[in-house]
């Protein structure tokens, strides 16, 4: 089934919210980028906080922090990748030729 005619708002703040009481595994960021509230990362705008019913901000916000990064994978990477320009050259250099 299509859900090209459904309001990604709608369905954020009147379809999500009681199918996340029961379940947290929803299609969340679909419908938050079908609405304009994510910029260009993939993160909530801060101004999508007004827009969007509390239980799909916890759920998001909840999700969110699930899958970072540990802070120390954050480091090492950080410490790594200063070798470097950037992911090409990161590649580049560690193909074995």
């Amino acid at each position: 089934m299509s859900d090209v005619s459904l309001d990604p708002a709608a369905v954020l703040n009147e379809v999500l919210p009681p199918i996340l009481a029961h379940s947290r595994c929803t299609p969340a960021f679909k419908y938050l980028h079908g609405s304009g509230l994510l910029d260009d990362a993939g993160e909530l705008r801060w101004d999508a906080t007004l827009a969007i019913n509390d239980r799909v901000r916890e759920y998001v916000s909840h999700v969110t922090d699930r899958y970072m990064p540990p802070p120390s994978y954050v480091k090492a990477a950080s410490r790594v990748l200063r070798h470097f320009s950037g992911y090409q050259e990161f590649a580049r250099r560690r193909i074995p030729q």
